[in-house]
């Protein structure tokens, strides 16, 4: 989000300023339009892909997990209706510990048990399915928000564009993350890193993350 606010600061609209629309998916529920694979979008949908040069941000998986959840407490409070409709968010005391991993286990374990890839407005899918698919790669620049926010200003400069990410990293990272700080990727216990490392098998092959340890940003 905050590289799309950037942008537009600089009239340039990128995803959720570009796609506003909600989608279906496949096996039913809808994902706005920038959180669906490119591989799920028909028709026009899939134009903003295969008609320009383009580029995505990656990060470990184990990052993206904490992200998730405290982006999802973001979302409920003072949301009765979606806080019933979360109840797994509140089976422990938001932003502890224990929170935070019957949260990521309950939401894994229906992805896991169900094939629910698309849940959580397609929070849950893995990364690799938005760059590649069998026949081709959507993506034309991978970049690691690990070396955010050097790699995104140098592609700008070479592509000629304004702009320009800032060196506070803190609202690029997790811009939720001031809700829950004491909480990162050393706070997922076995079972939530076992259940990461097989639903994201793919991404941490394909992405060059490493399975089973601490993130270097901990």
């Amino acid at each position: 989000m905050a590289i799309e606010d950037a942008a537009l600061q600089h009239d340039v609209h990128w995803g959720r300023w570009l796609m506003p629309d909600m989608v279906r998916m496949p096996g039913g529920g809808w994902c706005s339009m920038q959180h669906a694979p490119p591989s799920t979008l028909l028709g026009w949908g899939q134009d903003f892909y295969t008609d320009f040069e383009n580029f995505c941000v990656t990060r470990h998986p184990y990052d993206r997990a904490v992200s998730q959840y405290s982006y999802m407490l973001s979302q409920v409070r003072g949301n009765e209706t979606l806080a019933k409709s979360h109840a797994s968010l509140f089976e422990y005391e938001p932003c502890s510990i224990e929170g935070l991993n019957h949260y990521l286990q309950t939401q894994l374990g229906r992805v896991q048990r169900e094939g629910q890839s698309y849940i959580e407005n397609c929070h849950f899918v893995p990364q690799s399915a938005y760059i590649w698919d069998g026949q081709r790669q959507w993506c034309s620049h991978i970049l690691r928000m690990d070396e955010l926010p050097g790699n995104f200003n140098a592609l700008m400069d070479e592509k000629d564009y304004k702009v320009r990410l800032s060196l506070d990293l803190s609202n690029i990272t997790n811009s939720h993350g001031n809700l829950c700080p004491e909480l990162s990727s050393s706070s997922l216990n076995s079972t939530t890193r076992g259940q990461l490392d097989e639903v994201y098998a793919a991404d941490f092959r394909r992405l060059g993350y490493k399975q089973g340890a601490h993130t270097e940003r901990d």
